[in-house]
């Protein structure tokens, strides 16, 4: 899924990247994410992982597209399979909306100290009160904001959670 009308969102998380920051974004699609990151922050390392092979197809292709094979690497299959050959990240992209929240405590334990993991969802009351207990749940994680992304169906909301890692 890609969105051109999310490339205001996309501008907002590549302004907050630090130098030299390695990044890791899970369902990332075709990859527009991480193209941005590392097109605006060359210093930087960036990793994506998406379980649809047609996305990963696109993925790679913009990778080489954008001439940027040796920064950006994407990883095709499911994260709860591959996570062993990923390391530690300063900041955690999950922008899937409908359920990236299920996996917000695996991927927290790929996030370093200090990191940050920025966790889309449809802005329910319900799926808000979810992801908090997440949060709860889940050691050295707070909520530092919430940020309404764009309208997703009368009176709904994409929006995403910046959540810090202690």
């Amino acid at each position: 899924y890609f969105s051109v009308r999310e490339s205001t969102e996309r501008q907002r998380i590549s302004g907050l990247v630090k130098p030299k920051e390695k990044i890791l974004v899970l369902f990332s699609g075709i990859g527009p994410s991480g193209i941005i990151i590392y097109k605006t922050h060359p210093g930087c390392k960036v990793e994506m992982v998406e379980i649809n092979p047609q996305a990963c197809r696109y993925a790679e292709e913009n990778i080489r597209l954008n001439r940027l094979q040796e920064r950006v690497e994407s990883h095709c299959g499911d994260f709860r399979k591959i996570h062993k050959t990923l390391g530690k990240y300063d900041r955690i992209i999950m922008p899937l909306p409908e359920s990236s929240y299920k996996f917000l405590a695996p991927a927290a334990g790929y996030c370093k100290p200090k990191g940050t993991i920025h966790l889309y969802f449809i802005g329910t009351d319900e799926m808000e009160e979810k992801i908090r207990n997440v949060v709860q749940k889940t050691p050295k994680l707070k909520i530092l904001g919430k940020r309404k992304v764009l309208p997703y169906s009368p009176g709904v909301y994409k929006c995403c959670l910046d959540i810090a890692k202690k």
